[in-house]
């Protein structure tokens, strides 16, 4: 869907950008008699005319430049039409002909982006009914697959073995002390739904920056029982910026949460995410993430988290692509045998099948160690996950307008601490849908 999306913005915009800016019939003047031997074909005769006709007053003096950067389009230069267009706009920004060459020149050259960021301009200024009507058609087009409003909407089910990861363990040694475990730290199946909810607007700052607010709200609770449900509540500012092989995003980030509808933690802090084509289909990405945290009732957890994660992307075929990535994590509380480092390295692939099928595969290794030991033990706490996750999808198959994923993952946590061992087999379905 997203690829025949491309294709009908890419088709609107050859569309419009196969002529110059309309001209108007009857009384005609010197650009639209231009703009008519562009559309012709006969830019040679355009040459001669603007050259007579920047003659005849200062006014015309920039048409030499506007008919030669339509030449540089038949000759296939867009580069050189883009620095026409950037010339004769750096003269007179409200230029609505010179920013149309922009637009067929960045056209040209696939940065569709930075075009409908002019299309935008122009028709704020535009009151010819044909080219608003086009400029109309390219942005709904666009927007379509890059919508500057939008709703998400994300719901997974997950029939657990051990919904509780808990230990199998009835009785656990502690200093070679015995201790019963509590039937609610025991293994126990059930299901966990998370139910997430993200409202996004988009403003375009430029032709490579915008401004993107979110929001983003999540539920999550067990449905044989409800009880230490989490509420989470998630706004986001990011500036975004695109350097071509290099993107950039960076801004404030806060998380809210609430548990059995009391507040349980905030957090606030900034993320910045780079990405970079580095090969052709490769590339890498790196995330940072830092917030200072505050638990109200449990101040022994106040402190901060840091986060550091970063990743290559690799698309062997236009079917399949496969991920690697190492995530580091630091969290630091006052209770320092709850502070923690954590590093995890996974790695995937991921395939798309010529009758619509979707499957991948996902395995991941994480270490997190404790810096102290705790109550009632000798050593620091130190645990070792093992998780491997498969899962499929069909393009036909569709509930509501969502193709829902279906997967299985299997746990195996190991620990130094006994009662933090435990095994769990997931069932995951999982789907979304935007708006």
């Amino acid at each position: 869907m997203k690829i025949r999306l491309i294709l009908a913005f890419i088709a609107l915009l050859a569309a419009l950008f196969a002529a110059p800016f309309a001209a108007r019939p009857a009384s005609a003047g010197p650009v639209d008699l231009l703009d008519r031997r562009i559309a012709s074909g006969d830019v040679d005769g355009a040459r001669v005319l603007a050259a007579g006709f920047s003659q005849l007053s200062p006014g015309l003096a920039w048409l030499p430049s506007y008919v030669d950067g339509y030449r540089c389009l038949t000759l296939g230069d867009a580069a050189c039409a883009e620095s026409r267009a950037r010339g004769l706009l750096a003269q007179d920004r409200r230029n609505m002909r010179a920013r149309h060459l922009l637009i067929n020149a960045l056209a040209a050259q696939g940065r569709h982006r930075a075009a409908v960021y002019h299309i935008r301009r122009n028709l704020a200024l535009a009151d010819d009914p044909e080219i608003v009507r086009q400029y109309e058609a390219a942005l709904a087009a666009y927007e379509k697959r890059n919508p500057q409003l939008g709703l998400s909407l994300s719901m997974s089910a997950t029939p657990s073995t051990n919904a509780t990861r808990g230990t199998k363990q009835k009785i656990v040694y502690l200093n070679d002390l015995p201790f019963r475990v509590a039937e609610a730290s025991r293994e126990k199946s059930g299901s966990t739904v998370t139910g997430g909810l993200t409202l996004y607007r988009r403003f375009a700052l430029g032709e490579r920056s915008d401004l993107l607010a979110s929001v983003t709200t999540t539920l999550e609770r067990g449905v044989e029982d409800p009880s230490g449900s989490v509420v989470t509540v998630a706004p986001a500012l990011r500036l975004q910026h695109d350097f071509g092989a290099t993107k950039l995003s960076v801004g404030p980030v806060a998380e809210i949460q609430w548990q059995d509808g009391d507040l349980l933690a905030y957090r606030m802090g900034g993320a910045v995410n780079v990405s970079r084509a580095v090969f052709d289909n490769t590339e890498i990405s790196l995330a940072l993430r830092m917030m200072s945290q505050t638990y109200p009732d449990m101040d022994y957890l106040d402190g901060y988290k840091a986060s550091a994660e970063i990743g290559l992307r690799r698309r062997f075929t236009p079917d399949l692509a496969g991920t690697v990535s190492l995530a580091l994590e630091r969290q630091h509380t006052q209770a320092r045998h709850m502070a923690h480092n954590l590093a995890k390295i996974s790695a995937g692939l991921e395939k798309y099948w010529p009758n619509g099928l979707y499957t991948d595969i996902t395995l991941s290794y994480q270490a997190k160690a404790y810096d102290e030991a705790g109550a009632l033990s000798s050593v620091p706490r130190r645990d070792d996950q093992f998780q491997v996750q498969v899962g499929v999808a069909h393009e036909r198959l569709k509930i509501f307008g969502v193709m829902p994923y279906v997967g299985y993952r299997y746990t195996q946590n190991r620990s130094n601490v006994g009662f933090y061992a435990y095994e769990s087999n997931d069932l995951v379905i999982s789907g979304r849908m935007r708006f």
